[in-house]
Formats: structure tokens, C-alpha cells, sequence
């Protein structure tokens, strides 16, 4: 049976929400990290959570261009002849 592709447009939003996603984890790994290097008067869940919109919020602010321009590139890349 043949594997079929993708669809640009699933392809579209799994990439912008694995982008945003990987936003969120880092963010609250930053947040937590900086918070206990400099003694932040916080508690560790309002950190994890302020780190997670913080850091979801400015990833999902660049996965749409992101995910555009892979959506594109794999495209150019399916339409070239095989070498």
C-alpha cells in the first residue's frame, strides 16, 4: 500500500503547533531556571505558567510565517524531478 502525503494545510498546523508547544516548554524551563538563579519571590507554579504563555505567546507569534515557509519549500521539493 502507498503512504500518502501529507496535506500542506495539516502540514500547516502541525508545524505551528509544534512550534507554539515547543514555546510553552521552553519557556517555562527559562522561567523556572531564572526565577530560582535570582530568587524570584514567586511560587514555582506561577512561574511554570507565566513561562508557559510568555513563551507560547512569542513562539506562535512566528510559527504561521515559519510554517508558511516550509510549506513552500516542501512543495518546491515534490515538484522537482528526482535526481
Amino acid at each position: 500500500m502507498k503512504s500518502t502525503r501529507m496535506h500542506w494545510s495539516l502540514y500547516f498546523l502541525v508545524v505551528t503547533l509544534g512550534i507554539a508547544v515547543l514555546g510553552a516548554v521552553l519557556g517555562m524551563l527559562a522561567f523556572v531556571l531564572i526565577g530560582l538563579i535570582t530568587g524570584a519571590d514567586f511560587k514555582l507554579i506561577a512561574l511554570v505558567r507565566n513561562g508557559a504563555e510568555t513563551g507560547a505567546f512569542y513562539f506562535t507569534l512566528w510559527a504561521p510565517g515559519i510554517a508558511v515557509v516550509l510549506c513552500v519549500k516542501r512543495a518546491y521539493e515534490n515538484r522537482q524531478p528526482p535526481a
